[in-house]
Parts: structure tokens; sequence; C-alpha cells
């Protein structure tokens, strides 16, 4: 490694969002930027303007993908369209790396396949940052479980070293790695100003999304103790997100008349304003790997309030910097609410061991040297190209090319039959095809292109339609944006066209690698008739050989 070298790091989000793990790669990048070895380049699955696109700004450079395939909530209907999405955006995520000449990927949670396999492919070392777990619990059990489980250790065997956000995590994961990788890095957060002035002791505030695992119901069972004891106070909840669940929050506010007690918002990227209005933070998450909010709270001297719910339990020192109930404990949640609101004085006191557990901890600078510690030895000596790795690899690429499918609108690209399929001779002139048509208009026409290239061609192919001799339209799609062995979509503006009319397509490769590519064609189910791609050619000729779809 170069000393005066400055190495960029890709930060690939696994949403746009602004929940926990994405404020923590946000404060990656941050960290990252101030120091002058690194440049984070923040890769964002959004292609809206995102709150976590608009939380960079300028000040953090960032490049949008579509949204990332998790195999979390994997089962058998969703497959196929996983498969071909994740080879898509793999493909996405490969060219940046490969356009911003991106040294090393931080594939933010193990929740898709993308990351990791496009650093395999472009040859980079990338390190995994595992935020939590997905327990059974969570995602309830229409997922296949063992699927997630076996991707897990996909992700884990292709990557070069995983950060654990604490060792309770960590744990749960050790028997998918061995010695040589996993560290525990403890979640951290910007120090907060001293001059921050707190004058709100009747005010808590959770900031946990409205999901059913995040504990609203019980923190809203535990404030109706509170109201019914005749205390007065307002509870502050940031996690709108016009669920289902939210729902039920609001039908629960309605029949206990909560109203002036509970406040419903938005997730908010002023969390200073939120903190400031706070006696306490409630964290009454059933399963909590870390707990961003609360070191957040403790760095505004904000006194958590939390179930033991794993992480937790491990950061907040009970009764002296913060308070631990046991899960699902609502009643002692209320009692713990209601010492605050009689003890303005003792809650002053924790505030303050509160901000100092925090500096010794968990703050950015403690984070700073394990990080660039990490990064350094990681591109200093990634781990080797094992037959094991490669072998996992190819595995899952078969696994994925064998069930792609793509979805638009409302109409299914299926997967191929391979017992009917074969390639065309070589794209070094156009090649001619008599199609027809179900539909009456064409806005996309679909076909799957292969090629035996070792390096990145240059180029483009061009798909044109034509009445006889007329030519109708064409489309063109630039060749970095092919996939092999992938549904390709040839974008047309609404041709007009007669159903069950012959049309004539050509597909031409426009590249110096022309002699590479190839073209999936169709063949027919009879095994009398099927020969080889030569002598059915001089057959039958190219006819209705071409594999494509339309819509």
């Amino acid at each position: 490694m170069s000393g005066n070298r400055i190495y960029k790091i890709g930060l690939l989000s696994h949403t746009g969002s602004l929940g926990g793990a994405e404020r923590m790669l946000y404060n990656m990048a941050q960290l990252l930027r101030k120091t002058d070895k690194f440049e984070p380049i923040m890769i964002i699955p959004a292609l809206d303007e995102s709150p976590l696109a608009q939380l960079c700004g300028e000040t953090i450079e960032y490049k949008k993908i579509e949204a990332l395939p998790v195999y979390i909530c994997l089962n058998e209907d969703e497959e196929s369209l996983f498969s071909s999405l994740t080879l898509r955006i793999k493909q996405d995520i490969y060219q940046i790396i490969e356009d911003y000449d991106i040294d090393l990927l931080i594939s933010n949670t193990q929740v898709s396949l993308c990351g990791v396999m496009a650093a395999y492919e472009a040859g980079i070392p990338v390190i995994v940052w595992t935020h939590g777990i997905f327990d059974p619990f969570l995602l309830g059990n229409k997922y296949d479980s063992k699927m997630r489980l076996l991707f897990d250790r996909i992700v884990y065997e292709l990557c070069d070293n995983v950060i654990f956000c604490s060792s309770w995590t960590k744990d749960y994961y050790a028997n998918f790695l061995d010695d040589n990788r996993g560290v525990v890095i403890n979640n951290w957060s910007q120090k907060m100003s001293n001059e921050l002035v707190r004058n709100n002791t009747t005010t808590f505030i959770c900031l946990n999304s409205f999901e059913k695992n995040k504990g609203i119901i019980d923190l809203l069972h535990a404030a109706k103790i509170v109201k019914e004891k005749g205390y007065k106070f307002e509870v502050h909840l940031y996690g709108k997100n016009e669920s289902d669940y939210e729902k039920e929050i609001e039908h629960y506010i309605d029949k206990n008349d909560l109203h002036e007690n509970i406040v419903l918002n938005k997730k908010t990227k002023n969390i200073q304003k939120a903190y400031a209005s706070a006696c306490c933070l409630i964290q009454p998450s059933f399963l909590e790997s870390f707990g961003l909010t609360i070191i957040e709270a403790m760095s505004y001297g904000v006194v958590p309030i939390s179930y033991r719910s794993g992480g937790p339990d491990s950061i907040i020192d009970d009764g002296f910097d913060g308070f631990l109930i046991d899960r699902g404990d609502y009643s002692g949640l209320a009692d713990k609410m209601i010492f605050a609101l009689e003890n303005p004085s003792k809650i002053e006191e924790m505030s303050s061991n509160a901000k100092s557990s925090f500096e010794l901890k968990y703050s950015e600078d403690t984070a700073k040297e394990q990080i660039v510690s990490l990064l350094h030895k990681t591109l200093k000596t990634p781990s080797k190209d094992t037959y094991q790795k490669e072998f996992v690899y190819d595995l899952i690429k078969l696994y994925l090319l064998k069930g792609h499918v793509k979805t638009v609108g409302g109409s299914s690209l299926q997967a191929i039959d391979t017992h009917r399929i074969g390639v065309s001779e070589r794209l070094t002139k156009p090649l001619m095809y008599d199609v027809r048509f179900s539909i009456d208009k064409i806005s996309r026409i679909y076909i799957i292109l292969t090629s035996y290239a070792t390096s990145n061609a240059k180029g483009s192919v061009t798909v044109s339609l034509f009445d006889g001799k007329r030519k109708l339209a064409e489309s063109k799609v630039e060749i970095k944006k092919i996939v092999n062995n992938l549904w390709t979509e040839f974008d047309f503006d609404s041709i007009a066209v007669k159903k069950g009319k012959k049309y004539r397509l050509s597909v031409m490769c426009e590249s110096d690698y022309a002699s590479d590519y190839v073209v999936y064609e169709k063949y027919p189910k009879n095994n009398m008739l099927k020969m080889t791609a030569s002598a059915w050619r001089k057959i039958w000729g190219r006819k209705y050989s071409l594999l494509y779809q339309a819509e």
C-alpha cells in the first residue's frame, strides 16, 4: 500500500431510508472523509431522491441504483424475480466499481447478494457490515428461513471480513466464520455540543419505526398506566410509515383516549431537536442487535429506558446511565416513566453519567482507530480466492441464472426452457428473424444475449423492427448494460402492429467484440426436429427461431 495514496471506498446501503443501519453508513462516510487516506462513495438503492441521498447532499458523493432484491424475505413465489433482479443490479454495482475505480466495498447488512458478488467479479475486497440478526420471530413463517441462512453463509464465504455492531451479534454468527474474520466495532455517534439545552422534564421520545417487533404497543400500554395514575406527560413517536401496524397504533390511541399524551411523527432528520425536547428515550424493542438510538440519546444526555433485548443490555449500566427492564414488562416500563417524572434531579444526574459513558465507549474517535486499521489490513492482505470461494460463487451464479425471470408491469417474462434453446451464430453481421405478436402495440421487446468475451467490451446492440422492407423503429442498448444470459429490454415508443401478422426483426452488434456475442434462439419441442443449430437453419431458415418476448 502506498503511504500517500487515497483509497476509494464504496459504501453500499441496503435501502435509501434513514433507519439505524443507513445512518451508521452515513456516519462511516463522514468518518472516512475526516481521514487523509480514504474517499467515500455512497451507493444508494433508491432511484428517487431518498432521505439518505438528501442527507448526503453535496458533502458525500453518491450514486443511485435500483432497490436491492433482499433474500431475507424470499419465498417460492418471488424466487425467479429475485434471481433476475440480483443479476441485473449486481451488474450495475460492478459498473460503478469499475467507473469510479473503487478499491474496497463495504456492503451494509447481509440482506442481499449483489454487493459481495459485484466485488468478487471486480476483484476487489469486500467487507460486510452486520447490524443485526433476522430471527424467524421477526420475519414470520411465510419466508424460507433455510434459504436465508444459506445465503447468509454464502455472503460470509465471499467477503473478506465482517464488522459486527456488538459481541452479541458476532456470537450469533460465530459458526459461519473462521477465527481470522469478524471484528466487533461498536456503533458510534457524533459528539454533541454541550450547549444543547434540555428544559423539558415531562416528555419522552421513541424513534423506533412502526413495526411490530419495535414494541410500540407495549409503550402505549405503559403510557395508559401512567395516564391512569394521573401524571401529565407526552410521548413523541417518530416512525410513521402508513403501515397496517400504524393503523393498529392509531386504533389503540383512539380506544384509550391517549390523544393528549401520544404525538405521532414521521421519521426525522433533525434528531437534535427531538432529543432536546426529551427527558428520556424509550426503547421498547423486543430484539435489538445494538441500539443506535440509545447511544445517540446518551450523547445528548438523554437517559435511555430500554427493554433487555440484546444489544442494549451491554450498553446501559442499569440505574447509572439508564434503565433496563425485562422484555415485555410494560408495567415495569411505566414504573420507570413515573420515576423519571417524579425525580427530575436524579434524571439530571443520570444524564451526566450517560454523556460520560458515551464519550468513553461510543464516540467517533473511539471507532475511527479501529476502522482505519481494518481498512488498511484488508487492502494490504485481502483474503485469497480459494477454490472453495470460487466454487461457492459458481454455484450461486448457476442458481440465479437457472431461476431468473423479469416482471414488468402486469406481464411476466418466464424462465428459459433449457430443453428448447440454443444460440445463434456470432453477431458479426445483422441477424434477421420472422416474428409475430399477440398484441396490437409494442412498447418493449426482450431478447437474451450472451458473450464469450473475456474483457469488458464496448459498443452497442441494436434491435430493429421491419414491416417488409420498411423500418418501423429501432432500439439500442449499450453492451456494458447487458447481462449475459439475462433478458435484455429494448424500449420502443408504442408501435402499432397487427396481431398475428408477420414482421421482421434484426439483431445487430456494433462493437469490435461482435464476434464474441450470440443471441438465444428456440427450437421445436419435437425431438425428431432437434438437430444441430447449423442443420436447423439450413432446413428451416431463421423464421421464428428467435427467443423473444414483447409487451
